[in-house]
């Protein structure tokens, strides 16, 4: 049975990570053993990063493995604990973000050179957390990127309503891109009904699929297409507290994909995916994401 990441406290364990490979997500992340420093920029770094994953869906950052594309290559030579130690790195994480995030662990990991590495497990918190230049992060894309005011609210407010969120990947199958659609309950309160809404360019994509309903044009952006899809209609199941929806896992009742009439960097650029998600009792949230970002790994 495959270990919880709090749970890894080996070197074996964290080779396992690679030898899988354990892809970086919205709930781990890798960083190469530069990114930990006694500089105030690389201790800020660290605030920002730690609050981000407690603002969104928790997880882990492990500290001495490199990666590549999302992709954990090899794990780094280590930390000298004399200079870089479990405790430097607690006193960092609860002296730079506010409040102190509870239930923080560390694992301090020793390698077979004397060195270490640091696994840090975040929980999700049930409020929004500032680093130390004074704003607020969430994990989006494999980033930390700083959060809109609404956002900050919305974590504020987990112990009262869901709060769900959207993400978003795509693998490329013969000039068709394959969207796969994840939607999280980042909230405490389970929610029944929920739903999201999408508009993608009909300019450079043209659309596939099922269990979808359609309405274009999209007010505003003639050129865009809109996608509805219902969690009522697909018979989709209600989501817990803290729980996920992969929507590829109901490939029978849903697919969605397009076909690109232009696959490159400069078709896809400035273009965007608009996204609306619905959930009982709570206000719709919306957000967007760069088509270049979204297919990074697919464009040339």
């Amino acid at each position: 049975m495959s270990k919880e990441m709090w749970e890894r406290t080996t070197e074996e364990e964290i080779q396992e990570l690679v030898d899988q490979p354990a892809t970086e997500s919205l709930t781990l992340e890798y960083k190469e053993c530069d990114s930990l420093g006694k500089t105030d920029g690389k201790k800020n770094e660290v605030s920002k990063d730690v609050s981000s994953f407690a603002n969104s869906a928790g997880g882990a950052i492990v500290y001495g493995v490199i990666e590549n594309n999302h992709e954990p290559e090899r794990i780094d030579h280590g930390y000298d604990p004399n200079e870089i130690s479990k405790e430097w790195l607690e006193n960092v994480i609860t002296s730079r973000i506010q409040p102190k995030i509870g239930g923080v662990i560390i694992n301090d990991i020793k390698l077979s050179n004397g060195n270490y590495i640091y696994l840090v497990y975040v929980p999700q918190s049930s409020t929004a957390h500032q680093a130390h230049d004074k704003k607020y992060y969430k994990r989006y894309n494999f980033k930390s990127e700083p959060m809109e005011d609404y956002e900050i609210r919305d974590v504020m407010n987990r112990v009262k309503r869901p709060v769900l969120e959207p993400h978003f990947s795509s693998r490329l199958v013969d000039k068709t891109a394959v969207l796969t659609i994840e939607i999280l309950n980042l909230g405490s309160v389970t929610v029944k009904e929920y739903g999201l809404k999408i508009a993608l360019p009909l300019k450079i994509l043209e659309m596939k699929g099922h269990g979808y309903s359609h309405s274009f044009p999209v007010r505003g952006m003639e050129d865009y297409q809109e996608i509805m899809i219902r969690s009522s209609a697909l018979n989709l199941p209600p989501m817990f507290a803290d729980d996920e929806v992969r929507l590829a896992d109901y490939h029978d009742r849903l697919h969605v994909a397009y076909k690109f009439r232009e696959l490159s960097r400069e078709a896809l650029q400035d273009k965007k995916l608009y996204w609306t998600v619905y959930a009982e009792g709570a206000p719709p949230r919306s957000g967007e994401i760069e088509l270049v970002e979204l297919h990074k790994l697919l464009v040339v």
